[in-house]
């Protein structure tokens, strides 16, 4: 458990890291972000940036945009000082943190949601089609029941 700072499009709130792999992490939250969101993890001197993939109750799991110093963290956490290896990479986060300080997390939209987009808009077009082809048919038949009578009173005038 590493107790952590966490940045969303409301602002920094606790949270608890309860388990890290390389590309990601699980956490719990008072109040956890929604999936899709894009949240910003602190502890100590690292930084994790990514993706909120899931949110149950208050546990949510992120994946991170970048490879996770697990070791480099637990280091830190435990022995209250920078893991070594870590300048350079604390070198690189802090220039990311200015980027990501200076503007704000951008609003994801989840792969199930533009999934759903695309299957209605998909839907609705097919329906459109049918309705169009439907109404060219129903035309034609009208077009032909009623020129069959137009051509006998065009012939019984001509004579």
């Amino acid at each position: 458990m590493l107790n952590a700072r966490m940045r969303t499009e409301e602002g920094w709130s606790d949270v608890t890291i309860c388990n890290l792999s390389p590309r990601g992490a699980m956490a719990k939250a008072l109040t956890p972000p929604q999936k899709g969101d894009f949240v910003e993890l602190r502890c100590g001197s690292s930084s994790i940036v990514g993706h909120v993939r899931w949110s149950q109750g208050v546990r949510f799991g992120i994946r991170a945009q970048d490879r996770i110093d697990i070791s480099g963290m637990l280091a830190e956490q435990r022995d209250g000082r920078k893991s070594p290896g870590s300048e350079r990479g604390s070198e690189r986060r802090s220039a990311a943190r200015e980027a990501i300080v200076a503007k704000p997390l951008p609003k994801a939209v989840s792969t199930e949601q533009a999934s759903r987009t695309f299957a209605r808009v998909f839907e609705w077009g097919a329906l459109a089609f049918v309705g169009i082809a439907g109404a060219g048919l129903v035309a034609g038949q009208v077009y032909s029941v009623l020129t069959a009578p137009m051509a006998e009173i065009h012939s019984a005038l001509n004579k």
